[in-house]
């Protein structure tokens, strides 16, 4: 297995990668990751995920002042067959979702972070036929069953937020998934979900297809997002989570 990932990795094939939780930390963890021997272990997982894909120094941000692994490319076999490949770190960055990885940060609860939400909103600008966008957890199942241990809704600002986040998405009640994904902070899922919606409507892409992993299963989805007056029309995206069809 060694032998065949080195040799993979040292192909001409082009790799790109996101992390998930035990590749960057330890289970379910995000920003709050516990510190090593009292050093922030965060920029040492970058380090080292660089080095095992074999990412080459070559002013490549993540090598010096990008915090976090996301990063495109657009694989393009004419102007108009161009397909754009995004990589979304969500653990760098991202805000406990429950007490028992951190203290709750309410409204302020985020997945992605400043500077990586600026650069996501020019990655959706520019133009290509298709966009695939990969996140280590999944993003379209809808709500997370209510807990109130959940910090997106520990406290009355933060379910008004919660709740305000469901409805715009046409969604109903809390019976949505109980495992890790973008669900647990829901203002951060509309908003991707909703820059996805109006980089269709600009014409900048013509189909968006999120991968996920995470789950232990395999899985295909399709969800309709709901006209709105600031992102336009009515639009589809979907997703693949990646992993055996075993349920």
């Amino acid at each position: 297995l060694g032998t065949a990932y080195r040799d993979l990795i040292l192909s001409e094939v082009p790799i790109m990668a996101t992390w998930d939780d035990h590749d960057f930390c330890q289970n379910n963890y995000g920003a709050s990751c516990p510190l090593y021997n009292g050093v922030d272990f965060r920029p040492i997982s970058q380090k080292n995920f660089l080095h095992n894909l074999n990412i080459p120094n070559n002013e490549d941000p993540r090598h010096s002042t990008q915090e976090g692994v996301y990063t495109s490319n657009i694989f393009a076999e004419s102007q108009t067959e161009r397909t754009h490949v995004i990589t979304l770190d969500a653990r760098y960055h991202r805000s406990p979702t429950y007490t028992s990885y951190g203290g709750c940060e309410g409204v302020e609860s985020t997945m992605l972070g400043d500077a990586q939400w600026t650069w996501l909103r020019g990655e959706f600008n520019r133009k290509s036929e298709v966009k695939v966008i990969a996140s280590g957890i999944q993003v379209l199942p809808p709500v997370v069953a209510e807990d109130l241990t959940c910090c997106a809704r520990s406290d009355s600002a933060s379910r008004l937020a919660f709740e305000a986040a469901v409805a715009s998405l046409g969604e109903t009640g809390l019976q949505g998934t109980h495992y890790e994904s973008w669900a647990e902070i829901p203002w951060e899922r509309e908003l991707l979900l909703r820059l996805a919606q109006q980089s269709l409507n600009d014409g900048n892409a013509r189909a968006i297809v999120f991968v996920s992993g995470d789950q232990h299963w395999g899985e295909l989805m399709r969800k309709e997002l709901p006209a709105h007056a600031d992102f336009g029309d009515a639009q589809f995206v979907f997703e693949v989570s990646a992993r055996d069809m075993t349920q």
